[in-house]
């Protein structure tokens, strides 16, 4: 594929029309209405290489890569707030696929930090009877949860080492982890 580097921080790029493959043209085509060209494309993010790309051959590729610049280094709130309040049917469907690519970059980033995260040893063994006993969703639930439990008592142990008083077990209002 030739995409050309636009912004190397936003992971933003471009191609031409010509520079897509004939399974790309069809995926695109087969989720647009009939009488649709691929000529009409202004951008796409692959969620395999975090890459959002921009038709450089559509006659208003400066105003979408505009958009794309400023929605990607917008706060979240900011976001929202453009989403909520975008009047313009003409970039509905771009706002909607740079919100698809923040949100799947979001996700990435999470993902990446919870697999850089190790469970202690004195924890594993009944993080994986959770998972024996219960592979359904639920066990998912509680292993999310007795993970927490996990965080906040370690979190505990490191204060209660650097303050050298007891802490607590329970929160107020809480559930005792």
């Amino acid at each position: 594929m030739a995409y050309q580097v636009v912004n190397e921080e936003l992971q933003i790029y471009s191609c031409s029309i010509a520079d897509l493959t004939l399974k790309q043209t069809s995926d695109f085509l087969s989720q647009w209405e009939d009488s649709a060209s691929i000529g009409q494309l202004t951008m796409f993010y692959e969620s395999s290489t975090g890459r959002l790309v921009l038709n450089r051959d559509n006659e208003r590729y400066e105003q979408f890569l505009d958009i794309a610049q400023h929605f990607l280094n917008a706060s979240e709130q900011n976001r929202e707030k453009v989403l909520k309040e975008s009047c313009s049917k003409r970039i509905e469907e771009e706002l909607r696929v740079l919100n698809g690519c923040v949100k799947d970059r979001t996700f990435k980033k999470e993902l990446k930090r919870i697999r850089n995260n190790t469970i202690s040893d004195k924890y594993s063994d009944t993080l994986e009877r959770l998972y024996r006993e219960d592979p359904s969703c639920f066990g998912h639930f509680y292993a999310f949860i007795y993970g927490m439990m996990c965080g906040k008592r370690e979190e505990r142990c490191k204060r209660k080492k650097y303050t050298g008083t007891p802490q607590n077990d329970t929160q107020e209002g809480g559930v005792a982890a």
